[in-house]
Parts: structure tokens; sequence; C-alpha cells
């Protein structure tokens, strides 16, 4: 990245260790290192890396938590998730499980019902996910 901000003169800014705005002739990149989660996770974190009206990409932060017994997500949208780390298991309504370890990545069709079972905690999970119509 370093060559790109000399090859254009660009500005740098470093907001903190996980965030940065890169500006440059014509546009702006923000800079963001997936891999840095806070010290405490009380609730799951969802953070919303991009959106447009066809596609949201989220960066999910799971601390053993799971959706609620019952509970399954009926999606309007296809979705795509990617596990970066930490391990997961993933049901379905038909009662096929899913486990994923950290690189796994999984394909789930718009209204197939799923709920997450389980999160690992040691280390937490943090995944992407991409939403698309």
């Amino acid at each position: 990245m370093e060559n790109l901000i000399d090859k254009y003169n660009n500005l740098h800014y470093n907001f903190n260790e996980n965030f940065s705005l890169i500006f440059f002739l014509g546009g702006l990149f923000i800079l963001s290192n997936l891999f840095i989660i806070p010290n405490e996770i009380p609730k799951e974190i969802t953070e919303i890396l991009h959106s447009n009206e066809n596609v949201r990409i989220e960066r999910i932060i799971s601390n053993g938590q799971c959706s609620p017994v019952d509970f399954f997500y009926d999606q309007q949208e296809t979705e795509w998730l990617f596990l970066l780390q930490g391990k997961a298991i993933i049901s379905f309504k038909n009662n096929e499980k899913i486990t994923l370890n950290k690189g796994d990545n999984l394909f789930i069709p718009a209204h197939k019902k799923h709920r997450v079972e389980k999160t690992s905690t040691n280390p937490p999970c943090i995944w992407i996910c991409v939403y698309y119509k």
C-alpha cells in the first residue's frame, strides 16, 4: 500500500490501529484490518464494510453467541460467508449441520432456513458475510 501512496503522492491518515483513510486524486480508499477485534466482546458485533442496492458485505465477530433456540434465519438475499477465524456450527431447518473451521466458506441460497448453532470463544469467530440479490 505504501507504493500506491508514494506513487500518487497521497495523504494517508491513521485514525487508530485498525482504520486508515487514504485520499488520492479522484477517490478515497478505506483501509482496515479485519483481524483486529476488541478485547471484550459481550455481544455479537456486526460492521457493514460496504453496501449498495445489490450487495451488503459485513464483518461479524461472534464470541460464543448463537441464534436463539428454535429461531431460523429466512433471508431475502443469498449469503456467502467466510470464516476468517474460529470454529462454528450452522444448522438448517432439515436438521443438517455443517461445522466450519478457520478458512471455510459456505454458500446459503435465499430463503434456505438456517441458524448459528455454536461459535467458538477461544478464538472468537470472525466472519465475512456477503449478501446479494
